[in-house]
């Protein structure tokens, strides 16, 4: 298992819940119980050689802002899950883009490690 002064941010986990609002079907992200303080390391603009794909430049759009997370095994993070900072040296909120990958020990897992993205515009509802 990773350490914990390896994880040196806390983010609170977000998941996604679809309701209707007025008839009109809505995206809230609700807190999933008991991940509110989950250590990780953040590291912004790191690809992991052979892993990860730089997002393709957009015209007329300034380019995303892309992080790599590596977080202890028994972490539930999911796709489309937001990721927010609370405590550490990185601020913001960030979209898991896929389930994270793990990095296998002799016999066990050592930790996760994916790829996410800032997610501009997040609202808590």
């Amino acid at each position: 298992m990773i350490s914990d002064w390896l994880l040196p941010s806390r983010v609170r986990v977000l998941r996604p819940a679809s309701v209707f609002v007025d008839g009109i079907l809505t995206t809230t992200f609700e807190p999933v119980a008991g991940m509110e303080s989950v250590p990780v390391r953040l590291e912004v603009g790191f690809y992991r050689p052979g892993k990860d794909m730089p997002l393709p430049v957009q015209a007329g759009r300034a380019p995303d802002r892309v992080a790599t997370y590596w977080a202890s095994p028994g972490s539930d993070f999911r796709p489309g899950d937001h990721l927010e900072a609370v405590t550490g040296p990185v601020t913001g909120t960030w979209q898991v883009r896929a389930y994270p990958d793990q990095a296998l020990e002799m016999s066990s897992v050592h930790h996760v490690e994916g790829q996410c993205v800032e997610a501009l515009g997040h609202r808590e509802q």
